[in-house]
Protein backbone atom coordinates (compact mmCIF):
# COMPACT_ATOMS: atom_id res chain seq x y z
CA UNK A 1 0.00 0.00 0.00
CA UNK A 2 1.25 3.33 -0.91
CA UNK A 3 1.40 6.06 1.48
CA UNK A 4 -1.21 8.42 1.25
CA UNK A 5 -1.79 11.86 3.20
CA UNK A 6 -5.80 12.64 4.02
CA UNK A 7 -6.15 16.52 3.71
CA UNK A 8 -8.83 17.66 5.46
CA UNK A 9 -10.54 21.55 4.84
CA UNK A 10 -11.99 21.43 8.22
CA UNK A 11 -10.46 20.59 11.68
CA UNK A 12 -7.31 18.82 10.23
CA UNK A 13 -6.41 18.39 14.09
CA UNK A 14 -8.58 16.23 14.69
CA UNK A 15 -8.22 13.88 12.03
CA UNK A 16 -5.40 12.26 10.65
CA UNK A 17 -4.71 9.47 7.88
CA UNK A 18 -1.88 6.98 8.64
CA UNK A 19 -0.01 4.44 6.28
CA UNK A 20 -0.81 1.33 7.83
CA UNK A 21 -3.23 -1.85 5.74
CA UNK A 22 -6.36 -1.04 5.38
CA UNK A 23 -5.65 3.10 5.90
CA UNK A 24 -6.78 3.68 9.00
CA UNK A 25 -8.21 6.93 9.78
CA UNK A 26 -7.58 8.13 13.67
CA UNK A 27 -10.15 10.75 15.09
CA UNK A 28 -9.21 12.89 18.03
CA UNK A 29 -12.50 13.83 20.10
CA UNK A 30 -11.99 17.27 22.23
CA UNK A 31 -12.89 14.43 25.33
CA UNK A 32 -11.84 10.78 25.78
CA UNK A 33 -9.56 8.02 23.44
CA UNK A 34 -8.58 8.49 19.94
CA UNK A 35 -11.01 6.81 17.35
CA UNK A 36 -9.72 4.39 14.84
CA UNK A 37 -11.44 3.49 11.74
CA UNK A 38 -11.65 2.57 8.08
CA UNK A 39 -10.61 5.24 5.82
CA UNK A 40 -14.09 3.88 4.01
CA UNK A 41 -16.27 3.96 6.75
CA UNK A 42 -14.87 7.57 7.45
CA UNK A 43 -15.74 8.62 4.14
CA UNK A 44 -19.21 7.64 4.72
CA UNK A 45 -19.68 8.94 7.87
CA UNK A 46 -17.50 11.96 7.11
CA UNK A 47 -20.47 14.79 7.25
CA UNK A 48 -21.58 13.69 10.75
CA UNK A 49 -17.94 13.26 11.88
CA UNK A 50 -17.27 17.05 11.03
CA UNK A 51 -20.35 18.00 12.54
CA UNK A 52 -19.48 16.37 16.05
CA UNK A 53 -16.08 17.74 15.59
CA UNK A 54 -17.68 21.43 14.44
CA UNK A 55 -19.80 21.06 17.47
CA UNK A 56 -16.91 20.09 20.08
CA UNK A 57 -15.16 23.22 19.11
CA UNK A 58 -18.17 25.03 21.00
CA UNK A 59 -16.36 23.95 24.32
CA UNK A 60 -12.34 24.18 23.89
CA UNK A 61 -12.90 27.38 25.50
CA UNK A 62 -15.86 26.45 27.83
CA UNK A 63 -14.99 27.55 31.44
CA UNK A 64 -18.95 25.98 32.53
CA UNK A 65 -20.19 29.53 32.79
CA UNK A 66 -22.66 29.33 30.17
CA UNK A 67 -23.52 25.96 27.84
CA UNK A 68 -23.89 27.06 24.23
CA UNK A 69 -24.23 23.82 22.86
CA UNK A 70 -27.78 23.18 20.91
CA UNK A 71 -28.31 20.30 24.32
CA UNK A 72 -27.13 22.52 26.91
CA UNK A 73 -24.24 20.39 29.09
CA UNK A 74 -23.63 17.66 26.71
CA UNK A 75 -20.90 17.34 23.74
CA UNK A 76 -21.44 15.04 20.91
CA UNK A 77 -19.09 12.67 20.42
CA UNK A 78 -17.54 10.63 17.40
CA UNK A 79 -17.74 6.95 18.25
CA UNK A 80 -16.87 3.59 16.51
CA UNK A 81 -18.58 0.58 17.58
CA UNK A 82 -19.38 -2.72 15.67
CA UNK A 83 -18.59 -1.62 12.76
CA UNK A 84 -20.50 1.81 12.68
CA UNK A 85 -19.65 5.25 13.13
CA UNK A 86 -22.06 7.09 15.35
CA UNK A 87 -22.64 10.29 16.96
CA UNK A 88 -22.88 10.20 21.14
CA UNK A 89 -23.75 12.64 23.64
CA UNK A 90 -21.37 12.72 26.30
CA UNK A 91 -22.38 14.60 29.70
CA UNK A 92 -20.16 17.97 29.94
CA UNK A 93 -17.08 17.78 32.26
CA UNK A 94 -18.61 21.35 33.55
CA UNK A 95 -22.40 19.97 33.67
CA UNK A 96 -22.21 19.40 37.61
CA UNK A 97 -20.23 23.03 37.83
CA UNK A 98 -23.56 24.54 36.40
CA UNK A 99 -25.48 22.45 37.92
CA UNK A 100 -24.13 24.15 41.13
CA UNK A 101 -24.16 27.48 39.82
CA UNK A 102 -27.91 27.07 39.17
CA UNK A 103 -28.40 25.46 42.47
CA UNK A 104 -26.74 28.65 44.01
CA UNK A 105 -29.07 30.82 41.79
CA UNK A 106 -32.43 29.68 43.13
CA UNK A 107 -31.47 29.63 46.62
CA UNK A 108 -30.24 33.34 46.32
CA UNK A 109 -33.79 34.36 44.27
CA UNK A 110 -35.95 32.27 47.44
CA UNK A 111 -33.31 33.50 50.85
CA UNK A 112 -35.91 36.90 50.67
CA UNK A 113 -32.48 38.53 51.19
CA UNK A 114 -33.13 42.53 51.37
CA UNK A 115 -32.48 43.88 47.73
CA UNK A 116 -30.13 46.37 48.27
CA UNK A 117 -27.43 43.36 49.93
CA UNK A 118 -27.83 40.93 47.24
CA UNK A 119 -24.85 42.15 45.57
CA UNK A 120 -23.11 43.76 48.42
CA UNK A 121 -19.78 41.66 50.27
CA UNK A 122 -17.86 41.15 53.46
CA UNK A 123 -15.36 43.99 52.05
CA UNK A 124 -17.57 46.61 51.30
CA UNK A 125 -18.39 46.20 55.65
CA UNK A 126 -17.38 49.35 57.22
CA UNK A 127 -15.40 47.81 59.91
CA UNK A 128 -14.78 49.82 63.06
CA UNK A 129 -13.47 49.62 67.24
CA UNK A 130 -17.74 49.13 68.04
CA UNK A 131 -18.70 46.37 65.81
CA UNK A 132 -14.67 44.65 65.19
CA UNK A 133 -15.30 41.44 67.02
CA UNK A 134 -18.75 40.84 65.98
CA UNK A 135 -17.77 41.23 62.02
CA UNK A 136 -14.64 38.90 62.58
CA UNK A 137 -16.68 36.29 64.10
CA UNK A 138 -19.21 36.08 61.31
CA UNK A 139 -17.08 36.18 59.01
CA UNK A 140 -15.15 33.41 60.24
CA UNK A 141 -18.17 31.14 60.96
CA UNK A 142 -19.11 32.02 57.41
CA UNK A 143 -16.11 30.99 55.89
CA UNK A 144 -16.73 27.47 57.56
CA UNK A 145 -19.05 25.33 55.13
CA UNK A 146 -19.42 22.95 58.30
CA UNK A 147 -20.33 25.56 61.02
CA UNK A 148 -23.67 25.23 62.09
CA UNK A 149 -24.40 27.41 65.26
CA UNK A 150 -26.49 30.58 65.37
CA UNK A 151 -25.95 33.69 66.66
CA UNK A 152 -27.65 36.33 68.05
CA UNK A 153 -26.14 39.62 66.83
CA UNK A 154 -27.90 42.89 69.37
CA UNK A 155 -27.05 46.32 69.16
CA UNK A 156 -28.40 50.08 68.71
CA UNK A 157 -30.28 50.75 65.44
CA UNK A 158 -28.94 51.21 62.27
CA UNK A 159 -25.13 49.99 63.30
CA UNK A 160 -25.66 47.19 60.41
CA UNK A 161 -26.66 44.37 62.08
CA UNK A 162 -29.33 43.70 59.40
CA UNK A 163 -26.40 43.86 56.02
CA UNK A 164 -24.11 41.80 58.25
CA UNK A 165 -26.64 39.15 58.54
CA UNK A 166 -27.20 39.32 54.97
CA UNK A 167 -23.60 38.73 54.04
CA UNK A 168 -23.60 36.00 56.35
CA UNK A 169 -26.32 34.29 54.23
CA UNK A 170 -24.65 34.93 50.82
CA UNK A 171 -21.88 33.03 52.01
CA UNK A 172 -23.91 30.04 53.24
CA UNK A 173 -26.06 30.20 49.91
CA UNK A 174 -22.71 30.13 47.69
CA UNK A 175 -21.80 27.29 49.91
CA UNK A 176 -25.08 25.67 48.20
CA UNK A 177 -26.51 25.76 51.66
CA UNK A 178 -30.64 26.42 52.02
CA UNK A 179 -31.20 29.91 54.02
CA UNK A 180 -34.51 32.12 54.77
CA UNK A 181 -34.14 35.98 55.78
CA UNK A 182 -37.01 36.92 57.36
CA UNK A 183 -37.80 39.89 59.43
CA UNK A 184 -40.04 38.81 62.58
CA UNK A 185 -42.92 40.73 61.77
CA UNK A 186 -42.91 39.92 58.21
CA UNK A 187 -42.42 35.86 59.25
CA UNK A 188 -45.74 36.25 61.81
CA UNK A 189 -47.33 38.69 59.30
CA UNK A 190 -46.90 35.43 56.96
CA UNK A 191 -48.62 32.85 59.34
CA UNK A 192 -50.85 34.84 60.64
CA UNK A 193 -52.43 35.26 56.87
CA UNK A 194 -52.21 31.41 56.04
CA UNK A 195 -53.94 30.35 59.36
CA UNK A 196 -56.98 28.79 57.29
CA UNK A 197 -55.19 27.77 54.79
CA UNK A 198 -51.40 26.22 54.10
CA UNK A 199 -50.62 27.27 57.85
CA UNK A 200 -48.89 23.97 58.71
CA UNK A 201 -46.67 23.69 55.63
CA UNK A 202 -45.89 27.25 55.77
CA UNK A 203 -44.56 26.55 59.76
CA UNK A 204 -42.53 23.57 58.18
CA UNK A 205 -40.89 25.68 55.85
CA UNK A 206 -39.85 27.78 58.33
CA UNK A 207 -38.85 25.29 61.37
CA UNK A 208 -37.01 22.96 58.20
CA UNK A 209 -34.74 25.20 56.42
CA UNK A 210 -30.98 24.68 57.15
CA UNK A 211 -30.47 28.21 57.99
CA UNK A 212 -33.03 30.77 59.29
CA UNK A 213 -32.12 34.53 59.23
CA UNK A 214 -35.21 36.34 61.88
CA UNK A 215 -34.21 40.12 61.56
CA UNK A 216 -35.53 42.77 64.40
CA UNK A 217 -36.54 40.47 66.98
CA UNK A 218 -38.45 42.04 69.40
CA UNK A 219 -38.91 45.44 67.39
CA UNK A 220 -42.66 44.75 66.65
CA UNK A 221 -45.71 44.16 69.01
CA UNK A 222 -45.68 40.45 69.75
CA UNK A 223 -49.63 39.27 70.93
CA UNK A 224 -50.39 36.34 72.53
CA UNK A 225 -50.57 34.38 69.59
CA UNK A 226 -47.63 35.50 67.84
CA UNK A 227 -45.46 34.88 70.87
CA UNK A 228 -46.61 31.00 70.83
CA UNK A 229 -46.02 30.78 67.45
CA UNK A 230 -42.19 31.90 67.78
CA UNK A 231 -41.75 29.65 71.28
CA UNK A 232 -43.22 26.47 68.46
CA UNK A 233 -40.87 27.36 65.63
CA UNK A 234 -37.29 28.23 67.74
CA UNK A 235 -38.08 25.33 70.17
CA UNK A 236 -38.65 22.79 66.71
CA UNK A 237 -35.23 24.56 65.12
CA UNK A 238 -33.57 23.79 68.68
CA UNK A 239 -34.59 20.26 68.83
CA UNK A 240 -33.67 19.53 65.28
CA UNK A 241 -30.32 21.44 65.85
CA UNK A 242 -31.12 24.05 62.71
CA UNK A 243 -29.22 26.78 62.58
CA UNK A 244 -30.86 29.90 63.49
CA UNK A 245 -29.65 33.50 63.50
CA UNK A 246 -31.30 36.69 65.22
CA UNK A 247 -30.50 40.14 64.76
CA UNK A 248 -32.47 42.84 67.20
CA UNK A 249 -31.71 45.77 69.26
CA UNK A 250 -31.91 44.58 72.59
CA UNK A 251 -29.92 42.17 74.31
CA UNK A 252 -31.48 38.84 75.71
CA UNK A 253 -31.87 40.17 78.76
CA UNK A 254 -33.05 43.35 77.38
CA UNK A 255 -35.67 41.43 74.94
CA UNK A 256 -36.81 39.04 78.27
CA UNK A 257 -37.77 42.18 80.33
CA UNK A 258 -39.52 44.31 77.00
CA UNK A 259 -41.85 40.78 76.62
CA UNK A 260 -42.36 40.58 80.09
CA UNK A 261 -43.27 44.12 80.86
CA UNK A 262 -45.77 43.99 77.69
CA UNK A 263 -49.23 44.95 78.59
CA UNK A 264 -47.91 43.92 82.07
CA UNK A 265 -47.94 40.80 81.80
CA UNK A 266 -48.33 38.72 84.79
CA UNK A 267 -49.80 35.23 83.57
CA UNK A 268 -47.65 32.29 84.67
CA UNK A 269 -48.09 30.25 81.75
CA UNK A 270 -47.34 33.27 79.16
CA UNK A 271 -43.84 34.23 81.37
CA UNK A 272 -43.02 30.74 81.17
CA UNK A 273 -43.30 30.73 77.52
CA UNK A 274 -41.15 34.00 77.11
CA UNK A 275 -38.27 32.33 79.60
CA UNK A 276 -38.71 28.87 77.54
CA UNK A 277 -38.42 31.28 74.49
CA UNK A 278 -34.93 33.47 75.77
CA UNK A 279 -33.52 30.09 77.30
CA UNK A 280 -33.99 28.42 73.69
CA UNK A 281 -32.22 31.61 71.73
CA UNK A 282 -29.43 31.52 74.41
CA UNK A 283 -29.25 27.99 73.76
CA UNK A 284 -28.69 27.67 69.97
CA UNK A 285 -26.76 30.92 69.48
CA UNK A 286 -23.52 32.54 70.11
CA UNK A 287 -24.37 36.22 71.49
CA UNK A 288 -22.33 39.28 69.24
CA UNK A 289 -22.59 42.95 70.00
CA UNK A 290 -22.17 45.57 67.19
CA UNK A 291 -22.18 49.00 68.80
CA UNK A 292 -21.31 52.11 66.72
CA UNK A 293 -23.53 55.17 65.43
CA UNK A 294 -26.51 55.39 63.36
CA UNK A 295 -24.81 54.69 59.81
CA UNK A 296 -28.22 55.46 57.96
CA UNK A 297 -27.79 59.05 58.14
CA UNK A 298 -24.23 61.14 58.40
CA UNK A 299 -25.05 64.40 57.23
CA UNK A 300 -21.27 65.10 56.81
CA UNK A 301 -20.84 62.24 53.78
CA UNK A 302 -23.61 63.95 51.83
CA UNK A 303 -22.86 67.54 52.28
CA UNK A 304 -19.42 68.78 50.47
CA UNK A 305 -17.21 70.85 52.69
CA UNK A 306 -15.55 73.94 51.79
CA UNK A 307 -12.52 72.21 50.19
CA UNK A 308 -14.15 69.54 48.71
CA UNK A 309 -15.33 69.58 45.13
CA UNK A 310 -17.65 66.19 43.88
CA UNK A 311 -19.18 65.54 40.88
CA UNK A 312 -23.54 66.08 40.91
CA UNK A 313 -24.31 62.56 41.06
CA UNK A 314 -21.49 61.37 43.79
CA UNK A 315 -23.80 63.29 46.43
CA UNK A 316 -26.26 60.79 45.89
CA UNK A 317 -24.19 57.54 45.74
CA UNK A 318 -25.17 56.20 48.73
CA UNK A 319 -23.64 52.99 50.61
CA UNK A 320 -25.15 50.48 51.40
CA UNK A 321 -24.40 49.50 54.68
CA UNK A 322 -26.29 52.80 55.70
CA UNK A 323 -29.36 51.64 55.86
CA UNK A 324 -28.92 48.44 58.08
Amino acid sequence: MEERSLIMEKHTDHVKAKPAEGKIISVQNLVGPEIRLPESKYLYSEIHIQRALKAQELCRQCRGKKCIQPTPGYMPLVVYYAGTVREAMHPCPYENIQKREWRKQHLLDQAGLPEMFRSSTFAEYQVDEGNRKAVETIRKMAADPQENRGFYLHGPSGVGKTMLAALYAKEKILQGKAVRFMTTAGLLNQLRRNITGDWNQRMDRYQEVPCLILDDLGTAKVTEWGLEQLFLLIDARYTARRQTIFTSNFSLPELQAKLLDAKGRIGKEESRTINRLISRIAGMTLDLEAKGRDRRWNLERWIPQETEKRKKTEQWDLDTSLFA
